[in-house]
């Protein structure tokens, strides 16, 4: 049986340092992550945003304009680049790009764009209009109808991630057209499911982030923060019977801490979980590397009890 308090965790886990804000639509919108759902697919998070990046450039080209990211071969520029190589395949290769045209007097699009995705993940927080400008009604028009040929260019060239450009063109088309209000939470994720590209996680993040529907994403990252910390039982496999029963216990869970907390509407809970259970295990966790001891998130909710047997 699952029993570890919902609300608790996510209390706790909101005060933990390093971990991006609660309201996260501060560091990017709905829109973005719903798009950004299927580019992240089996890629690197700085090649996913990069890649978002360039769709909001080609589609909102005003942006080109009001750039803020430090111009290419400058001292902060070379700081960032320095950080990046630390970052894994997705970062080295935005610095293969970047560095490829520091001789070129023009910024590009790809430049920008380059440098703007490295420059969110390491300043989340700081302004960065290339990622966090919201959306306007003749960018998602230009999105549906857009030729993102130029676009599959390196590093995201070849067949991968033209399929992945198309299928977002197809996304921002069907959730501009579509009647969802008429869609309950059964119905909706079939609708988002009928485009080619579209998986049971992508729609779930679609409806959760994009669309404001209060589902939650069980997905493998949080299986580890649950499992690797004792919040779920020794005999929690992760199968679908398993995850049906996490889902129950997280609405109900969302549900009391929505009615104690307004300010912790369920939709927020479930999109907050998300996120910060993906960032606990790529950035703080080290359970799975065999010193559980040292885990500052052990450390944090060991006094939740959970299910330990």
């Amino acid at each position: 049986m699952i029993s570890f308090d919902v609300g608790l965790l996510l209390e706790t886990l909101e005060s933990f340092p390093g971990l991006q804000r609660k309201d996260w639509e501060l560091n990017q919108s709905g829109a973005d992550r719903g798009m950004e759902a299927v580019l992240i697919q089996r890629a690197p998070r700085e090649l996913a945003t990069y890649a978002l990046c360039r769709l909001r450039l080609a589609a909102m080209p005003e942006l080109l304009e009001s750039c803020c990211e430090p111009a290419p071969g400058t001292p902060e520029t070379q700081a960032l680049l320095e950080w990046a190589r630390s970052q894994g395949a997705g970062g080295t290769a935005l610095v293969n790009l970047i560095t490829q045209q520091l001789e070129n007097a023009r910024r590009t699009e790809a430049t920008q764009a380059a440098l703007a995705s490295l420059k969110y993940y390491r300043w989340r927080e700081d302004p960065n209009p290339t990622v966090k400008t919201h959306w306007t009604e003749d960018g998602l028009d230009r999105v549906a109808s857009l030729n993102t040929g130029r676009l599959a260019k390196y590093p995201t060239r070849g067949a991968f991630w033209a399929g992945k450009f198309y299928t977002v063109k197809r996304l921002v088309a069907h959730v501009r057209t579509a009647a969802f209000e008429s869609l309950d939470d059964e119905s909706l994720p079939r609708s988002l499911r009928s485009i080619n590209g579209v998986g049971e996680q992508t729609a779930a993040m679609v409806m959760l982030f994009w669309l404001g529907r209060p589902v939650p994403i069980i997905d493998s990252y949080l299986l580890y923060l649950l499992q690797d910390h004792g919040l779920v039982p020794a005999s929690f496999s992760g199968g679908a019977g398993d995850r049906a029963a996490l889902r129950l216990h997280l609405v109900q869970g969302a549900r009391k801490l929505e009615a104690r907390r307004a300010n912790w509407p369920a939709a927020r809970a479930f999109s907050c979980l998300y996120l910060w259970a993906c960032e606990i295990r790529r950035l703080h966790c080290r359970c799975r590397t065999g010193a559980p001891s040292s885990c500052p998130v052990r450390a944090r909710i060991k006094h939740m009890g959970g299910n330990q047997s």
